[in-house]
């Protein structure tokens, strides 16, 4: 069960999990009717079954290496389901536990949407700076055309890129402006354009101040 975000460069980057964690401290996302999968080297040969009942608690994790929230077992209440149990079931691990649907105790939810909304947490400021991909794609194409043209006519291509950086420069600021009339901190714009937070700050404050006046 696994949750990706749409967006330039966070389709494959950041795809969020409820990893189970075992009693020696493993993660593993992967699961089957005995117990999660744990690896242990580069094939599945050395993988390693650990069953249900040493599962201790759920962790919320993202492809990119980032951790959230973890929810320990005696905070979770088992869940009632049809069919007979087997040894793990009778240890009260039960096959909801494979999906992480079990609820929280005493909090209306289930490990999964908490896990989820966990995620989000961590997610959403990225998807807020990531660009369309039609506008990435267009973008890109337009360099690549000027970057031909300064090969062949650079004084051409000198005259558009002039025009164009006297456009970026004040679509910077307004971009800036927008950002911070959002709630963006400093640390924030900075962190999207490559610079410091002073620097950023530096940069921008007189333009944004002049607009909160």
């Amino acid at each position: 069960m696994g949750w990706i975000v749409e967006g330039e460069g966070l389709y494959e980057a950041h795809e969020g999990y409820a990893a189970f964690v075992t009693a020696d401290g493993q993660t593993s996302g992967t699961s089957s009717t005995v117990g999660v999968t744990t690896q242990m080297g580069r094939t599945s040969a050395q993988d390693t079954v650990v069953p249900w009942w040493q599962v201790v608690g759920w962790q919320t994790m993202c492809v990119c290496g980032w951790v959230g929230k973890r929810w320990e077992r005696s905070s979770t209440r088992s869940v009632q389901h049809e069919g007979a149990l087997d040894a793990d079931d009778a240890r009260g691990y039960h096959a909801e536990d494979a999906e992480i649907l079990v609820p929280i105790a005493d909090s209306g939810t289930t490990v999964a949407a908490a896990a989820y909304t966990d995620w989000k947490t961590h997610v959403d400021p990225l998807a807020a700076a990531a660009p369309p991909e039609r506008l990435a794609g267009e973008l890109t194409a337009v360099l690549d055309d000027v970057a031909t043209l300064a090969d062949d006519r650079p004084l051409a291509a000198l005259v558009l890129l002039r025009q164009a950086a006297g456009r970026v420069d004040a679509l910077t600021h307004a971009a800036a402006r927008a950002a911070r009339a959002n709630g963006a901190t400093w640390e924030q714009i900075g962190q999207t354009l490559g610079v410091s937070r002073q620097a950023a700050a530096e940069r921008f404050s007189r333009t944004t101040e002049r607009t909160f006046q």
